[in-house]
């Protein structure tokens, strides 16, 4: 339910800005050069939006399961081996402006959507309750006569 409901957040926000490039470029600037290039890099900007919170959102599900060090590596290489690589090559090769280097950011984060993802599906519930339930154990030796 709170993963459907996420993403359903991040769709509706996504396609406003969408379709309201113009309106949102006007709360930073009224230069018309400035929200021009809002508006025509809107599509990958808009996916870059999507993915980045959809990963941070889920960044949170192993980070609750004590997992911190896999989301760390998680973003390393969504960031080293998906974003810089990706926006080098699409500025370098294929567009050099905010359209190749929003395309290389997103897919960056697809990359570190898809990471964490596979973090999660492979996760074994059932270890992490147990070990959980070990850990909040209370020893028998404890001395329970108040301070």
């Amino acid at each position: 339910l709170g993963t459907g409901l996420t993403i359903a957040i991040l769709l509706a926000t996504t396609l406003a800005v969408l379709a309201f490039t113009r309106d949102f470029a006007l709360l930073f600037t009224d230069d018309d050069e400035i929200v021009n290039l809002f508006i025509d890099s809107r599509l990958p900007m808009c996916l870059t939006l999507f993915f980045m919170n959809l990963a941070v959102f889920l960044e949170g599900i192993p980070v609750a399961l004590g997992r911190t060090k896999t989301v760390f590596y998680a973003g390393v290489l969504g960031s080293w081996a998906g974003q810089v690589p990706l926006s080098y090559l699409a500025i370098r090769y294929w567009k050099h402006n905010l359209i190749g280097l929003y395309y290389g950011v997103a897919g960056g984060y697809v990359l570190l959507t898809v990471l964490l993802s596979l973090v999660i599906i492979t996760t074994d519930f059932h270890a992490v309750i147990e070990e959980a339930q070990r850990r909040s154990e209370v020893n028998d030796e404890v001395d329970n006569t108040g301070l």
